[in-house]
């Protein structure tokens, strides 16, 4: 299964026309992604067939959030759920950088029976291990997006393959690599890790940019690196 980044109605169709099996709808691609608008989600979810998963996070500084910050949030999932996406990507960590389980805990009420994607507040997490260890024991959250606590996937292959057995051993959430994963670089990966899932950005467009348009047979040929064919 792969993953991409979408950012509009436009790339949203032509990554699913390219073979993606889901899609992750975000705004502000360049300050690592933040809730889209309402229209945007609206029109993106009413264009495809395959499922959009919503990234809600209200600001790039970091996540850890106030308050209001967490009103932002709420609403963000009302706007999920009335637009019928199929889930939405979610993390927190408090200000010593460990699980903010009591906002999770307040999110995992707010989404009822939508799954949610944890993303890679995890890689600025004290103990990214630990951490995984604690998603175990909150249903909604379906997978974890990592890229093994480095900058790319490609440098955390030691980290990923820990989480991965941890999620063998004990059912937790897939580990979804993601972060710097392209045509070059996911070959090594998937031989590394065999993971069941990738996530794709920049790696999926024409040129790596995501002011371009999907590169369709960039991203078949990933697929088929993955399913062996």
């Amino acid at each position: 299964m792969i993953e991409i980044i979408v950012l509009d109605k436009e790339s949203a169709i032509q990554a699913e026309e390219a073979g993606a099996s889901r899609l992750e709808l975000v705004s502000s691609i360049n300050s690592g992604g933040l809730t889209p608008t309402r229209k945007t989600i609206a029109e993106v979810c009413s264009s495809v067939s395959i499922s959009v998963y919503i990234m809600i996070r209200p600001h790039s500084n970091n996540f850890v959030y106030s308050p209001l910050d967490k009103l932002e949030i709420f609403e963000g999932i009302s706007v999920v759920k009335e637009e019928a996406a199929a889930g939405i990507v979610f993390g927190a960590l408090t200000m010593d950088n460990k699980l903010d389980e009591i906002l999770l805990s307040e999110v995992v009420n707010k989404v009822g029976d939508l799954p949610i994607t944890f993303h890679r507040a995890i890689d600025e997490a004290k103990d990214p291990i630990e951490l995984y260890s604690q998603l175990i024991n909150y249903p909604n959250i379906k997978r974890v997006l990592t890229s093994g606590g480095k900058p790319v996937a490609s440098e955390g292959i030691d980290y990923l393959k820990r989480l991965i057995d941890i999620q063998k051993e004990k059912n937790g959430p897939i580990v979804m690599p993601g972060s710097g994963i392209n045509i070059d670089t996911l070959p090594m990966l998937h031989a590394s890790l065999n993971a069941s899932e990738y996530h794709i950005g920049s790696g999926a467009r024409v040129s790596r940019n995501y002011n371009e348009r999907v590169d369709a047979e960039n991203v078949r040929n990933m697929i088929e690196i993955i399913s062996g064919k």
